[in-house]
């Protein structure tokens, strides 16, 4: 499965006439986003009106589409390496009981995407090389209260960065996340294993507190999405 990310990029007219589409290039491949197609267009008033077409009853909807028509543009399309590593159960499999009082570490068993291998996981713990990375998670839970989460370095016993606050009443099946996002640079430290840690303000013992089965498919609960920034 490959493990490049696509997305789309346009250097507007302003940037354009004041001769920055260089700069704005180097930025991008600074950050190991890597330019795979890129050409200089002029597109016509009906043509941003379609492109825009989400924003058409918008009242800034005619500006845009007259600004994005107004002179030369630079479309690109960027590419970007990415992993992503997921808690996967089987069909019917709820995510688990979850305990008050204390850091949950959180499962993490398969390695969805990393063609690349940018990441090595083992024993619910990942693996990056000297590097900058940006690291996305979430967290499901059921029934617990207040919960949040926390990327934790396990090789010098340190707080990377905090997940988000979260809340599921108890006695209820309703699903919250608790998310996280981070830029973490590793260049000068060294290679560096992390996890996720998850905590609950209110036990429950039920199966389903670490995330309830929906018996689709495959049950995906952690999941965590590892970004290559240099």
């Amino acid at each position: 499965m490959s493990s490049l990310e696509q997305t789309l990029s346009i250097i507007k007219p302003d940037a354009v006439e004041r001769n920055l589409v260089n700069e704005i290039k180097n930025f991008f491949e600074k950050k190991n986003l890597k330019i795979i197609k890129s050409k200089k267009v002029q597109i016509s008033k009906e043509e941003a009106s379609e492109f825009y077409k989400i924003h058409q009853t918008k009242p800034f909807y005619n500006g845009l589409c007259d600004y994005l028509s107004s002179g030369p543009i630079v479309v690109m399309a960027l590419e970007k390496e990415n992993a992503v590593l997921a808690d996967h159960q089987t069909l019917g499999t709820d995510g688990g009981a979850f305990t008050a009082g204390s850091w949950v570490t959180r499962v993490l068993n398969t390695e969805v995407v990393d063609g690349d291998n940018i990441v090595a996981l083992s024993g619910n713990e990942f693996s990056l090389d000297v590097g900058g990375w940006l690291i996305e998670w979430s967290a499901p839970a059921v029934g617990v209260d207040g919960h949040t989460t926390r990327l934790y370095n396990v090789t010098d016993s340190s707080l990377v960065a905090d997940g988000s606050a979260a809340w599921s009443d108890t006695g209820t099946s309703n699903i919250s996340y608790s998310t996280g996002k981070v830029h973490y640079n590793n260049l000068s430290s060294g290679p560096a294993t992390l996890r996720i840690e998850h905590q609950c303000g209110t036990s429950n013992a039920g199966t389903e507190a670490l995330g309830k089965a929906l018996s689709l498919g495959i049950e995906r609960y952690t999941t965590v999405t590892i970004y290559k920034e240099g």
